[in-house]
């Protein structure tokens, strides 16, 4: 599951480099606080997924991810689905192995999308505001 967003500012024409460099670090740092609030907002058992939460990239495209496989499932939850043994299924406190189970879903956390609406939504008014002090 990731998360990607970049800015292309090729076509604009006074000082690219600096106002490149001056945009970069606002959305880096706009992509490490939805790291952080992601790690803040994720429901820990274990604490694999809040862990495996993390930034990469460079320059005007961050991505904010994980790489851990049920992420998505903790992410947008699950619908009421049949699960199966192979042959049976048995778990402590079962009164017997059963073939099938009727298991009732998940409820969604949103973790990584709250992050990202809550730091980006004045991302477009903080880079306005880079691009009049670099003109």
């Amino acid at each position: 599951m990731k998360i990607e967003f970049s800015v292309d500012l090729s076509d604009l024409n006074f000082d690219i480099n600096r106002l490149e460099k001056a945009i970069s670090e606002e959305i880096e740092t706009t992509a490490y606080k939805i790291e952080r609030t992601s790690k803040e907002l994720v429901p820990v058992d274990t604490g694999t997924l809040r862990r495996s939460i993390t930034v990469e990239g460079g320059m005007l495209e961050f991505d904010v991810f994980t790489n851990v496989e049920y992420a998505h499932y903790m992410e947008y939850g699950t619908s009421p689905h049949i699960i199966e043994g192979n042959p049976y299924l048995w778990w402590e406190g079962a009164m017997h192995p059963v073939k099938k189970v009727m298991h009732t879903g998940t409820k969604p956390y949103l973790y990584i999308t709250t992050a990202f609406d809550e730091h980006t939504a004045t991302l477009d008014t903080r880079i306005a505001e880079i691009i009049e002090d670099v003109l």
